[in-house]
């Protein structure tokens, strides 16, 4: 981004706005008092930028615009984590997501939706390294989960065998896509990508049963922002700390599980440890 982003700037006043936006929020986020003409920078730049970017997604998409397109889609990725947090604590009234919270995680789908809109543009992009990334990693998915090396905790909640496939259950790529990126080290910067482009490869049918607060969807969720959590930079720390710290404090405050099974609900107390360490969940309220 920073090699062509000011050079794809001047050619689409969308990312120009979207640039300013990040960088106002940024300069915010490191000073020592907060200024507010920052945020009203911030706010101007933001709302011009989206609203220029939504006029060039109605209007046909040419071949010389691919590049401004994604770099503002991915910019807009990124703001997307710095929107207001519910934040801990939360005490005993806690809730999980309801669906006007997740705008934030929905927002992370354009990436996808765009690069199959665009497709017929991409082989000449200066993403092309970033697509082919991509396209490995949706490789990746399509190989059957590795049942063997699962914990069978993970097989219990989500009701996964030998015959269960990415159609006929609605948690087996989000468990595959943790399996996947969980010994990768979020922390490095060159690793980001795949933690990054969790959220748009769920499927519909996840998104909406984290939206009615199903606790394996939301047990799912928790493990991938336990994993964004250590990576450690200003722009979704606070964001996926947050997240994941209200999952925790809803699935430890509602002790009952799908009908009151007690013995699946202590398989999702002793998964739901990991999330709470990484989002310093206190002890005391385990």
């Amino acid at each position: 981004m920073s090699e062509w982003g000011f050079d794809l700037a001047r050619q689409a006043p969308y990312l120009l706005h979207t640039l300013s936006a990040f960088a106002a929020l940024h300069l915010q986020h490191f000073s020592h008092n907060k200024d507010p003409e920052l945020d009203d920078l911030y706010d101007h730049h933001f709302h011009s930028g989206i609203e220029m970017y939504s006029q060039a997604l109605s209007s046909e998409i040419e071949p010389e615009n691919v590049d401004a397109m994604f770099a503002a889609c991915m910019l807009f990725a990124f703001l997307a984590y710095t929107a207001p947090s519910r934040g801990p604590p939360r005490d005993t009234d806690a809730i999980a997501p309801a669906s006007t919270d997740l705008v934030w995680l929905m927002s992370q789908c354009g990436f996808l939706t765009l690069k199959t809109t665009t497709q017929c543009h991409l082989s000449t992009s200066i993403w092309h390294d970033l697509f082919a990334e991509s396209d490995s990693q949706g490789s990746q998915l399509k190989v059957p989960m590795d049942l063997t090396s699962t914990p069978s905790a993970w097989l219990n909640l989500c009701g996964i065998d030998a015959t269960s496939t990415d159609a006929n259950n609605p948690y087996y790529r989000a468990l595959h896509m943790l399996l996947l990126i969980q010994h990768i080290d979020a922390s490095k910067p060159a690793n980001f990508s795949p933690f990054i482009s969790f959220p748009g490869r769920m499927r519909s049918e996840f998104m909406e049963l984290v939206q009615q607060r199903d606790k394996v969807a939301l047990l799912l969720l928790a493990h991938w922002l336990a994993k964004m959590c250590e990576m450690g930079q200003w722009w979704c720390d606070a964001k996926v700390r947050s997240e994941c710290w209200a999952i925790c404090d809803y699935l430890g405050d509602h002790a009952s599980y799908k009908g009151g099974c007690e013995g699946q609900q202590l398989l999702i107390e002793g998964l739901l440890r990991a999330p709470m360490r990484a989002c310093g969940y206190p002890a005391r309220l385990v």
